[in-house]
Protein backbone atom coordinates (compact mmCIF):
# COMPACT_ATOMS: atom_id res chain seq x y z
CA UNK A 1 0.00 0.00 0.00
CA UNK A 2 1.25 3.90 -0.46
CA UNK A 3 3.03 5.31 2.20
CA UNK A 4 3.65 1.65 3.57
CA UNK A 5 7.35 -0.38 3.92
CA UNK A 6 7.53 -3.42 1.66
CA UNK A 7 7.79 -6.50 3.36
CA UNK A 8 11.35 -7.88 2.47
CA UNK A 9 11.54 -11.61 1.73
CA UNK A 10 13.81 -12.40 4.43
CA UNK A 11 11.20 -10.92 6.80
CA UNK A 12 8.46 -12.70 5.35
CA UNK A 13 10.18 -16.07 5.24
CA UNK A 14 10.95 -15.48 9.27
CA UNK A 15 7.26 -14.63 9.83
CA UNK A 16 6.35 -18.11 7.60
CA UNK A 17 8.51 -20.19 9.92
CA UNK A 18 6.85 -18.42 12.76
CA UNK A 19 3.44 -19.05 11.73
CA UNK A 20 4.52 -22.80 11.13
CA UNK A 21 5.20 -23.00 14.29
CA UNK A 22 2.46 -21.99 15.85
CA UNK A 23 1.61 -25.65 17.54
CA UNK A 24 5.10 -26.03 18.81
CA UNK A 25 5.99 -23.37 21.62
CA UNK A 26 9.58 -24.01 22.01
CA UNK A 27 10.13 -23.60 18.21
CA UNK A 28 8.00 -20.65 18.02
CA UNK A 29 10.32 -19.18 20.87
CA UNK A 30 13.26 -19.79 18.43
CA UNK A 31 11.50 -18.55 15.27
CA UNK A 32 10.68 -14.77 17.47
CA UNK A 33 13.95 -14.90 18.45
CA UNK A 34 15.29 -14.81 14.88
CA UNK A 35 12.94 -12.46 13.57
CA UNK A 36 13.37 -10.13 16.16
CA UNK A 37 16.93 -9.27 14.58
CA UNK A 38 14.57 -7.75 12.02
CA UNK A 39 14.19 -3.70 11.88
CA UNK A 40 11.39 -3.70 9.72
CA UNK A 41 7.98 -2.80 11.29
CA UNK A 42 6.58 -5.73 9.57
CA UNK A 43 9.09 -8.14 11.50
CA UNK A 44 8.83 -6.21 15.17
CA UNK A 45 4.74 -6.19 14.72
CA UNK A 46 5.26 -9.76 13.88
CA UNK A 47 7.39 -10.74 16.55
CA UNK A 48 4.91 -8.98 18.95
CA UNK A 49 1.96 -10.97 18.15
CA UNK A 50 3.41 -13.94 18.03
CA UNK A 51 5.38 -13.51 21.85
CA UNK A 52 1.32 -12.33 22.47
CA UNK A 53 -0.01 -15.98 21.10
CA UNK A 54 3.18 -17.71 22.89
CA UNK A 55 1.67 -16.36 26.50
CA UNK A 56 -2.36 -17.30 25.32
CA UNK A 57 -0.68 -20.76 25.38
CA UNK A 58 0.50 -20.77 28.80
CA UNK A 59 4.23 -19.58 27.82
CA UNK A 60 5.39 -18.58 31.30
CA UNK A 61 8.43 -16.25 29.98
CA UNK A 62 6.19 -14.37 27.27
CA UNK A 63 3.06 -14.01 30.10
CA UNK A 64 5.67 -12.37 32.66
CA UNK A 65 6.37 -9.67 29.49
CA UNK A 66 2.55 -9.01 29.04
CA UNK A 67 3.04 -4.96 29.84
CA UNK A 68 6.36 -4.94 27.69
CA UNK A 69 4.24 -6.94 24.89
CA UNK A 70 1.01 -4.27 25.29
CA UNK A 71 3.23 -1.09 25.03
CA UNK A 72 4.86 -2.35 21.57
CA UNK A 73 1.75 -3.22 20.21
CA UNK A 74 0.29 -0.24 21.36
CA UNK A 75 2.80 2.07 19.36
CA UNK A 76 1.15 0.29 16.14
CA UNK A 77 -2.91 0.25 17.55
CA UNK A 78 -2.10 4.68 18.61
CA UNK A 79 -0.18 5.01 14.57
CA UNK A 80 -3.64 3.42 12.93
CA UNK A 81 -1.03 0.69 10.73
CA UNK A 82 -1.15 -1.95 12.53
CA UNK A 83 -3.90 -3.97 10.44
CA UNK A 84 -2.20 -2.85 7.17
CA UNK A 85 1.23 -4.92 8.24
CA UNK A 86 -0.63 -7.03 9.63
CA UNK A 87 -2.15 -7.85 6.29
CA UNK A 88 1.46 -8.96 4.88
CA UNK A 89 0.52 -12.45 5.61
CA UNK A 90 -2.36 -14.33 6.90
CA UNK A 91 -1.10 -15.11 9.63
CA UNK A 92 -0.61 -11.93 11.20
CA UNK A 93 -3.86 -11.10 10.15
CA UNK A 94 -5.63 -13.50 12.72
CA UNK A 95 -3.13 -12.58 15.56
CA UNK A 96 -4.12 -8.81 15.21
CA UNK A 97 -7.78 -9.42 15.10
CA UNK A 98 -7.56 -10.99 18.59
CA UNK A 99 -4.81 -8.90 19.86
CA UNK A 100 -6.90 -5.19 18.72
CA UNK A 101 -9.83 -6.46 20.70
CA UNK A 102 -7.30 -6.66 24.01
CA UNK A 103 -5.51 -3.49 23.00
CA UNK A 104 -8.71 -1.91 23.31
CA UNK A 105 -10.05 -3.18 26.50
CA UNK A 106 -6.94 -2.14 27.63
CA UNK A 107 -6.55 1.28 26.41
CA UNK A 108 -9.86 2.15 27.64
CA UNK A 109 -9.39 0.64 31.14
CA UNK A 110 -5.91 2.83 31.25
CA UNK A 111 -7.92 6.26 30.41
CA UNK A 112 -10.38 5.62 32.82
CA UNK A 113 -7.71 5.33 35.28
CA UNK A 114 -6.03 8.57 33.68
CA UNK A 115 -9.09 9.88 33.85
CA UNK A 116 -9.96 9.37 37.49
CA UNK A 117 -6.17 10.33 38.02
CA UNK A 118 -7.36 13.69 36.59
CA UNK A 119 -10.63 14.52 38.55
CA UNK A 120 -8.79 13.30 41.75
CA UNK A 121 -6.02 16.11 41.31
CA UNK A 122 -7.89 18.80 39.98
CA UNK A 123 -7.80 21.11 42.85
CA UNK A 124 -3.60 20.49 42.78
CA UNK A 125 -2.35 22.69 39.85
CA UNK A 126 0.63 20.84 39.27
CA UNK A 127 -0.70 17.04 39.97
CA UNK A 128 -2.92 17.74 37.47
CA UNK A 129 -0.70 18.91 34.88
CA UNK A 130 1.36 15.69 35.66
CA UNK A 131 -2.20 13.68 35.18
CA UNK A 132 -3.14 15.29 32.04
CA UNK A 133 -0.13 14.56 30.20
CA UNK A 134 -0.50 10.66 31.19
CA UNK A 135 -4.53 10.94 29.19
CA UNK A 136 -3.21 8.81 26.22
CA UNK A 137 -3.32 8.25 23.51
CA UNK A 138 -2.41 12.17 21.73
CA UNK A 139 -4.81 12.82 19.17
CA UNK A 140 -8.06 10.75 20.12
CA UNK A 141 -10.83 12.70 20.37
CA UNK A 142 -12.18 11.60 23.40
CA UNK A 143 -8.49 12.39 25.12
CA UNK A 144 -8.23 15.90 23.50
CA UNK A 145 -11.78 16.74 24.65
CA UNK A 146 -10.76 15.42 28.39
CA UNK A 147 -7.48 17.01 27.75
CA UNK A 148 -9.45 20.48 26.73
CA UNK A 149 -11.88 20.60 30.21
CA UNK A 150 -9.09 20.00 32.44
CA UNK A 151 -6.89 22.82 30.71
CA UNK A 152 -10.18 25.11 31.83
CA UNK A 153 -9.17 23.38 35.14
CA UNK A 154 -5.97 24.75 35.26
CA UNK A 155 -6.82 27.89 33.42
CA UNK A 156 -9.18 29.10 35.87
CA UNK A 157 -6.82 28.39 38.68
CA UNK A 158 -4.07 31.10 36.75
CA UNK A 159 -2.16 28.40 35.22
CA UNK A 160 -1.80 30.87 31.78
CA UNK A 161 -0.03 27.84 29.70
CA UNK A 162 -3.37 25.88 29.83
CA UNK A 163 -5.29 28.91 28.52
CA UNK A 164 -3.22 28.09 24.97
CA UNK A 165 -3.87 24.62 25.57
CA UNK A 166 -7.65 24.84 26.15
CA UNK A 167 -7.92 27.59 22.65
CA UNK A 168 -6.23 24.57 20.44
CA UNK A 169 -8.94 22.11 21.41
CA UNK A 170 -12.10 24.72 21.83
CA UNK A 171 -13.45 23.21 18.53
CA UNK A 172 -14.15 19.85 20.53
CA UNK A 173 -16.42 22.04 23.07
CA UNK A 174 -18.12 23.28 19.77
CA UNK A 175 -18.78 19.92 18.27
CA UNK A 176 -20.32 18.56 21.58
CA UNK A 177 -22.58 21.86 22.23
CA UNK A 178 -23.75 21.96 18.33
CA UNK A 179 -24.39 17.48 18.90
CA UNK A 180 -25.82 15.70 21.68
CA UNK A 181 -24.67 12.78 19.93
CA UNK A 182 -21.10 13.75 19.73
CA UNK A 183 -21.34 15.14 23.50
CA UNK A 184 -22.68 11.94 24.75
CA UNK A 185 -19.57 10.00 22.73
CA UNK A 186 -17.12 12.83 24.18
CA UNK A 187 -18.37 12.53 27.39
CA UNK A 188 -19.28 8.55 27.94
CA UNK A 189 -19.94 7.60 31.13
CA UNK A 190 -16.84 9.31 32.77
CA UNK A 191 -18.53 11.08 36.22
CA UNK A 192 -16.08 13.90 36.00
CA UNK A 193 -16.02 14.78 32.65
CA UNK A 194 -19.85 14.51 32.68
CA UNK A 195 -19.62 17.14 35.93
CA UNK A 196 -17.44 19.40 33.82
CA UNK A 197 -19.40 19.09 30.90
CA UNK A 198 -22.34 20.59 32.87
CA UNK A 199 -20.34 22.88 34.53
CA UNK A 200 -19.19 24.50 30.71
CA UNK A 201 -22.17 24.00 28.77
CA UNK A 202 -23.85 26.95 30.00
CA UNK A 203 -21.49 29.67 28.98
CA UNK A 204 -21.28 27.93 25.73
CA UNK A 205 -24.87 29.19 25.91
CA UNK A 206 -24.50 32.79 27.17
CA UNK A 207 -21.05 32.67 24.04
CA UNK A 208 -23.45 31.76 21.41
CA UNK A 209 -26.22 34.39 22.48
CA UNK A 210 -23.85 37.08 22.66
CA UNK A 211 -22.54 36.40 19.01
CA UNK A 212 -26.29 36.14 17.87
CA UNK A 213 -27.07 39.53 19.35
CA UNK A 214 -24.21 41.25 18.28
CA UNK A 215 -25.08 40.02 14.68
CA UNK A 216 -28.25 41.35 15.05
CA UNK A 217 -27.16 44.49 16.55
CA UNK A 218 -25.00 44.72 13.47
CA UNK A 219 -28.02 44.13 10.77
CA UNK A 220 -29.06 46.68 11.85
CA UNK A 221 -26.71 49.36 10.46
CA UNK A 222 -25.32 46.51 7.69
CA UNK A 223 -26.51 43.61 5.51
CA UNK A 224 -27.47 40.97 7.14
CA UNK A 225 -25.34 38.11 8.31
CA UNK A 226 -26.05 34.72 9.57
CA UNK A 227 -24.48 34.41 12.80
CA UNK A 228 -22.52 30.97 13.04
CA UNK A 229 -22.04 28.47 16.07
CA UNK A 230 -18.18 29.47 15.98
CA UNK A 231 -16.49 28.95 19.49
CA UNK A 232 -13.69 31.55 18.64
CA UNK A 233 -11.37 31.33 22.22
CA UNK A 234 -10.30 35.21 21.20
CA UNK A 235 -13.92 36.11 21.88
CA UNK A 236 -14.09 34.25 25.13
CA UNK A 237 -10.93 35.85 25.93
CA UNK A 238 -12.00 39.43 25.29
CA UNK A 239 -13.49 39.74 28.87
CA UNK A 240 -10.19 38.32 30.87
CA UNK A 241 -6.69 39.55 30.31
CA UNK A 242 -5.21 41.28 26.99
CA UNK A 243 -2.97 38.86 26.30
CA UNK A 244 -2.04 35.30 27.23
CA UNK A 245 1.34 35.25 28.43
CA UNK A 246 2.76 31.87 27.06
CA UNK A 247 4.47 32.81 24.10
CA UNK A 248 3.24 30.19 21.94
CA UNK A 249 1.11 30.74 19.63
CA UNK A 250 -2.61 30.01 19.75
CA UNK A 251 -3.43 28.16 16.24
CA UNK A 252 -6.43 29.95 14.39
CA UNK A 253 -9.59 28.83 15.49
CA UNK A 254 -10.81 28.14 12.13
CA UNK A 255 -8.44 25.18 11.48
CA UNK A 256 -10.29 23.91 14.23
CA UNK A 257 -14.06 23.95 13.29
CA UNK A 258 -13.56 21.60 10.42
CA UNK A 259 -16.00 18.78 10.05
CA UNK A 260 -15.31 16.05 12.61
CA UNK A 261 -13.09 13.40 11.61
CA UNK A 262 -14.64 9.64 11.21
CA UNK A 263 -13.34 7.31 14.23
CA UNK A 264 -9.73 5.93 13.46
CA UNK A 265 -9.40 2.33 13.34
CA UNK A 266 -7.28 2.54 16.92
CA UNK A 267 -10.15 5.38 18.30
CA UNK A 268 -11.55 4.45 22.29
CA UNK A 269 -14.25 1.68 22.32
CA UNK A 270 -16.83 4.75 23.71
CA UNK A 271 -17.50 2.91 27.33
CA UNK A 272 -21.23 4.02 27.31
CA UNK A 273 -22.99 6.83 26.64
CA UNK A 274 -24.75 9.54 29.27
CA UNK A 275 -28.10 10.48 28.32
CA UNK A 276 -29.28 13.28 30.70
CA UNK A 277 -32.95 12.00 31.95
CA UNK A 278 -35.53 13.72 30.13
CA UNK A 279 -37.57 16.25 32.41
CA UNK A 280 -41.09 16.71 31.91
CA UNK A 281 -42.82 20.34 32.03
CA UNK A 282 -43.57 20.76 36.03
CA UNK A 283 -47.49 21.60 35.93
CA UNK A 284 -49.18 24.79 37.29
CA UNK A 285 -50.14 24.69 40.89
CA UNK A 286 -53.46 24.69 41.74
CA UNK A 287 -53.96 27.82 43.49
CA UNK A 288 -57.39 26.96 45.75
CA UNK A 289 -59.65 30.04 46.44
CA UNK A 290 -59.70 32.71 48.69
CA UNK A 291 -61.84 31.99 51.35
CA UNK A 292 -65.22 34.02 51.52
CA UNK A 293 -64.20 37.36 53.45
CA UNK A 294 -66.82 37.63 56.44
CA UNK A 295 -69.83 39.60 56.82
CA UNK A 296 -69.66 42.85 58.83
CA UNK A 297 -72.84 43.52 60.26
CA UNK A 298 -75.24 47.07 59.62
CA UNK A 299 -74.14 50.19 61.71
CA UNK A 300 -75.97 50.91 64.61
CA UNK A 301 -78.00 53.79 65.56
CA UNK A 302 -75.35 56.03 67.49
CA UNK A 303 -78.44 56.63 69.91
CA UNK A 304 -79.28 52.81 70.29
CA UNK A 305 -78.28 51.33 73.70
CA UNK A 306 -75.13 48.59 73.47
CA UNK A 307 -74.23 46.28 76.05
CA UNK A 308 -71.11 44.46 76.72
CA UNK A 309 -72.00 41.78 74.31
CA UNK A 310 -72.68 43.98 71.66
CA UNK A 311 -69.32 45.35 72.61
CA UNK A 312 -67.61 42.25 72.95
CA UNK A 313 -68.70 41.04 69.08
CA UNK A 314 -69.05 44.42 67.30
CA UNK A 315 -66.53 44.88 64.75
CA UNK A 316 -63.29 46.67 64.68
CA UNK A 317 -63.35 50.60 64.39
CA UNK A 318 -62.52 51.48 60.82
CA UNK A 319 -61.15 55.08 60.60
CA UNK A 320 -61.90 56.89 57.39
CA UNK A 321 -59.08 59.57 56.25
CA UNK A 322 -59.91 61.97 53.32
CA UNK A 323 -56.79 61.23 51.19
CA UNK A 324 -56.76 63.14 47.51
CA UNK A 325 -55.34 59.76 45.53
CA UNK A 326 -58.06 57.96 43.59
CA UNK A 327 -57.43 54.10 43.94
CA UNK A 328 -59.58 53.73 40.46
CA UNK A 329 -57.47 53.39 37.09
CA UNK A 330 -58.22 55.30 34.44
CA UNK A 331 -59.05 53.80 31.39
CA UNK A 332 -55.37 52.96 29.22
CA UNK A 333 -54.63 55.16 26.28
CA UNK A 334 -54.60 53.91 22.98
CA UNK A 335 -51.23 53.41 22.54
CA UNK A 336 -51.07 51.29 25.79
CA UNK A 337 -53.69 49.03 24.65
CA UNK A 338 -52.20 48.40 21.21
CA UNK A 339 -48.44 47.79 22.74
CA UNK A 340 -50.35 45.15 25.21
CA UNK A 341 -52.28 43.60 22.17
CA UNK A 342 -48.82 43.36 19.79
CA UNK A 343 -47.65 41.58 23.15
CA UNK A 344 -50.19 38.86 23.52
CA UNK A 345 -49.77 38.45 20.20
CA UNK A 346 -46.19 38.25 19.80
CA UNK A 347 -45.45 36.22 22.99
CA UNK A 348 -48.75 33.59 23.28
CA UNK A 349 -49.71 35.20 26.44
CA UNK A 350 -53.49 34.55 25.79
CA UNK A 351 -54.22 31.11 24.21
CA UNK A 352 -57.36 30.08 22.86
CA UNK A 353 -59.77 29.33 25.59
CA UNK A 354 -60.86 26.75 23.27
CA UNK A 355 -57.72 24.67 23.25
CA UNK A 356 -56.26 23.10 26.59
CA UNK A 357 -53.80 25.34 27.98
CA UNK A 358 -50.45 23.61 27.83
CA UNK A 359 -48.14 23.40 31.46
CA UNK A 360 -44.92 25.22 29.42
CA UNK A 361 -44.76 28.68 31.21
CA UNK A 362 -44.91 31.50 28.06
CA UNK A 363 -41.78 33.49 29.90
CA UNK A 364 -39.80 30.68 30.11
CA UNK A 365 -36.13 32.00 30.16
CA UNK A 366 -34.23 28.67 31.07
CA UNK A 367 -32.87 27.86 27.42
CA UNK A 368 -31.12 29.30 24.55
CA UNK A 369 -34.06 29.08 22.38
CA UNK A 370 -36.83 30.22 25.09
CA UNK A 371 -34.31 33.18 25.51
CA UNK A 372 -33.82 33.62 21.80
CA UNK A 373 -37.41 34.09 21.67
CA UNK A 374 -37.75 36.64 24.59
CA UNK A 375 -35.04 38.69 22.99
CA UNK A 376 -36.62 38.94 20.13
CA UNK A 377 -39.57 40.01 21.18
CA UNK A 378 -37.50 42.88 23.22
CA UNK A 379 -36.09 43.72 20.20
CA UNK A 380 -39.25 44.55 18.41
CA UNK A 381 -40.23 46.95 21.02
CA UNK A 382 -38.23 49.76 19.58
CA UNK A 383 -41.04 51.76 18.46
CA UNK A 384 -43.00 51.04 21.84
CA UNK A 385 -40.38 52.20 24.59
CA UNK A 386 -42.23 55.47 24.58
CA UNK A 387 -45.37 53.88 26.31
CA UNK A 388 -44.79 53.32 30.33
CA UNK A 389 -46.35 49.66 30.42
CA UNK A 390 -43.95 48.78 27.64
CA UNK A 391 -40.64 50.22 29.25
CA UNK A 392 -41.61 48.37 32.79
CA UNK A 393 -42.63 45.23 31.14
CA UNK A 394 -39.26 45.30 28.65
CA UNK A 395 -37.57 46.11 31.85
CA UNK A 396 -38.96 43.30 34.27
CA UNK A 397 -37.77 40.91 31.23
CA UNK A 398 -34.09 42.29 31.10
CA UNK A 399 -33.65 41.90 34.38
CA UNK A 400 -34.98 38.26 34.03
CA UNK A 401 -32.21 37.65 31.76
CA UNK A 402 -29.52 39.48 33.05
CA UNK A 403 -29.96 37.88 36.42
CA UNK A 404 -30.23 34.34 34.57
CA UNK A 405 -26.27 35.16 33.29
CA UNK A 406 -23.25 33.87 35.13
CA UNK A 407 -22.04 36.23 37.82
CA UNK A 408 -17.97 34.96 36.60
CA UNK A 409 -16.65 34.38 33.22
CA UNK A 410 -15.56 31.10 32.09
CA UNK A 411 -11.68 31.95 33.66
CA UNK A 412 -13.79 33.40 37.13
CA UNK A 413 -13.21 36.66 36.71
CA UNK A 414 -16.64 39.41 36.68
CA UNK A 415 -19.10 38.83 33.75
CA UNK A 416 -18.33 42.02 32.25
CA UNK A 417 -21.58 40.96 30.42
CA UNK A 418 -24.23 40.69 33.11
CA UNK A 419 -23.03 44.19 34.22
CA UNK A 420 -23.71 45.35 31.07
CA UNK A 421 -27.49 43.41 30.79
CA UNK A 422 -28.44 44.99 34.08
CA UNK A 423 -27.40 48.36 33.04
CA UNK A 424 -29.57 48.11 29.86
CA UNK A 425 -32.60 46.63 32.15
CA UNK A 426 -32.60 50.27 34.84
CA UNK A 427 -32.04 52.11 31.37
CA UNK A 428 -35.87 51.18 30.97
CA UNK A 429 -37.02 52.07 34.23
CA UNK A 430 -39.93 54.07 34.05
CA UNK A 431 -41.35 56.23 36.95
CA UNK A 432 -44.94 54.87 36.93
CA UNK A 433 -45.37 52.07 39.81
CA UNK A 434 -48.89 51.40 38.01
CA UNK A 435 -47.17 50.45 34.95
CA UNK A 436 -44.86 48.57 36.71
CA UNK A 437 -47.65 46.47 38.10
CA UNK A 438 -49.73 46.25 35.11
CA UNK A 439 -46.26 44.56 33.69
CA UNK A 440 -45.63 42.27 37.14
CA UNK A 441 -49.05 40.53 36.75
CA UNK A 442 -48.22 38.51 33.89
CA UNK A 443 -44.97 37.05 35.68
CA UNK A 444 -46.98 36.14 38.94
CA UNK A 445 -49.46 34.54 35.93
CA UNK A 446 -46.83 32.13 34.10
CA UNK A 447 -46.23 30.44 37.99
CA UNK A 448 -43.82 30.26 40.47
CA UNK A 449 -40.55 29.32 38.37
CA UNK A 450 -40.94 32.71 36.27
CA UNK A 451 -41.33 34.51 39.28
CA UNK A 452 -38.26 33.13 41.01
CA UNK A 453 -36.47 34.14 37.49
CA UNK A 454 -37.41 37.45 37.79
CA UNK A 455 -36.32 37.73 41.59
CA UNK A 456 -32.94 36.76 41.00
CA UNK A 457 -33.07 40.17 38.49
CA UNK A 458 -35.12 41.65 40.82
CA UNK A 459 -33.17 41.26 44.24
CA UNK A 460 -29.80 43.00 42.29
CA UNK A 461 -32.33 45.96 41.37
CA UNK A 462 -33.04 46.66 45.16
CA UNK A 463 -28.78 46.58 45.68
CA UNK A 464 -29.43 48.81 42.65
CA UNK A 465 -31.75 51.47 44.58
CA UNK A 466 -30.28 51.26 47.72
CA UNK A 467 -26.92 51.96 46.00
CA UNK A 468 -29.24 54.97 44.67
CA UNK A 469 -30.45 56.14 48.54
CA UNK A 470 -26.68 55.94 49.96
CA UNK A 471 -25.07 58.23 47.24
CA UNK A 472 -28.37 60.30 46.97
CA UNK A 473 -28.79 59.53 43.09
CA UNK A 474 -31.68 59.14 40.74
CA UNK A 475 -32.36 55.65 39.97
CA UNK A 476 -33.54 56.93 36.61
CA UNK A 477 -30.43 58.22 35.84
CA UNK A 478 -28.00 57.22 33.62
CA UNK A 479 -25.54 58.34 35.31
CA UNK A 480 -26.09 56.32 38.23
CA UNK A 481 -26.96 53.55 36.49
CA UNK A 482 -23.39 53.48 34.61
CA UNK A 483 -22.04 54.05 38.32
CA UNK A 484 -23.87 51.19 39.75
CA UNK A 485 -22.24 48.23 38.04
CA UNK A 486 -18.92 50.21 37.42
CA UNK A 487 -18.60 49.75 41.64
CA UNK A 488 -20.84 47.30 41.89
CA UNK A 489 -20.45 44.56 39.31
CA UNK A 490 -23.64 42.87 39.75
Amino acid sequence: MDGQPQLSAEVAESIQRCAEALSDLPALKNAVFELRAFAEPHAQLAAALFDLERARQGDAEARGAMLELADQLLVFWRAGNGLELARAHPALEDLWETAAALLASFEAKRFSNALKACWDARREPVLLQVAIRDLQPEGNRRVEFARCLYHLELARQFVDSSRVEFAKRAGLLSDAYQSQEVADLLVGDDAGLRVLWDEVAPYLDEFFEMLEQDAARRSKAEPPAQPSDTLDPDVMFEAEEDSLTDEREVPPFGALMKAPPPPAPNDLTPPGAWIPPFISPTPRPVVPPPPPRPSIPPPRDADAELDLVDIDEAPPIRRTYNLDVSLEEDDPDAQTLAFWKHTVKELSLLPDPSTPRVSKRLLNADSRAERKQLTAYLDSLDSWLQVDDARSFAALIKLMLAGQLKEKSLFGQANTRRSEAFAEAFSLLAGSPQSAGHAAVWFVMDGPETLGALHRGLEVMMRYLAFCARENKDPLDTAAQKSFVTQVNP
